[in-house]
């Protein structure tokens, strides 16, 4: 038997508040920031659909909020998003304080928790037995999710990177991997990456097959292009990132560690309609 997440009338108030916070975050980056308009008119959800599903969602959340609720008045989208605007409501309100209290950064934890859970109890809900979920390196993703996250990676993750990079290509897509490398005693993030998502044929081809530039730079500076195709799923280096071959000084700082936070990346994205790819539809 499911046990249903159900919010109290209070919990439900603050709950509002905070995915209103979320939803006029998500409205100020569409009037401020012209990246947000780029990731919405790649993914495949128009701006008028973002504002629909919000609408909706603020609407429900105020009719249930003085006698709480749990997933059934909402569908799978809703509840994904419920806890997506929680998120980012939350982290606008406590980064534009002055002073936020203990108690108050715990309560929106365990609000946005339960948020999630809520959303795991509609998909439990709305499933039937199936065979088991592919894992999350697995599945595929379109264009808009796959570039979103890249963008939500630390420079500094080589090893994310990759991973993504390797999980665009299972989804239909090429990618390539620019690392940067400063040779400055001073610095505390001496190697810097970047991704970008690209369709097959926008792929330049490469001399060397997975690496598409290495040269250096100013003062033994270098930087490199690696690219994941179709033809070079795992790159220059091969599907285990080299670590211990990074250009940084193993004593110093900003030394490349082994990293999941592409999955955490991925999985934090808005649900997008279709993949790329033939694979499964997902977010």
């Amino acid at each position: 038997m499911i046990d249903l997440t159900t919010f109290s009338s209070n919990e439900a108030w603050v709950l509002r508040r905070l995915v209103d916070g979320g939803i006029h975050d998500f409205e100020e980056q569409v009037r401020n920031d012209p990246r947000m308009n780029d990731h919405i008119a790649d993914s495949e959800v128009s701006l008028e659909d973002y504002r629909e599903l919000h609408t909706r969602i603020a609407n429900k959340l105020q009719e249930h909020e003085n006698d709480g609720f749990d997933c059934h008045p909402f569908d799978r989208d809703e509840t994904q998003f419920i806890a997506h605007l929680a998120q980012v409501g939350s982290d606008a309100s406590l980064s534009s304080a002055t002073y936020v209290r203990e108690d108050t950064r715990k309560w929106h934890t365990t609000l946005i928790e339960k948020a999630e859970a809520m959303d795991q109890d509609r998909r439990t809900t709305d499933s039937t037995p199936t065979s088991p979920a592919p894992a999350e390196s697995e599945r595929t993703y379109n264009h808009a999710t796959l570039a979103a996250a890249g963008h939500q990676l630390e420079t500094g993750d080589w090893d994310a990177h990759r991973k993504l990079a390797q999980i665009a290509v299972k989804s239909g897509y090429a990618a390539e991997v620019t690392q940067e490398y400063f040779n400055d005693a001073g610095t505390d993030t001496p190697l810097e990456h970047k991704i970008e998502i690209l369709d097959p044929g926008e792929a330049a081809p490469c001399a060397t097959p997975g690496l598409r530039l290495e040269e250096e730079t100013v003062l033994g500076s270098t930087i490199s292009v690696e690219q994941f195709t179709p033809e070079t799923p795992h790159g220059f280096f091969g599907p285990v990132t080299p670590l211990e071959d990074a250009p940084t000084d193993p004593e110093g700082p900003g030394n490349p560690v082994a990293s999941d936070a592409h999955l955490s990346a991925l999985s934090a994205q808005p649900p997008h309609r279709e993949a790329h790819s033939t694979g499964p539809s997902l977010t």
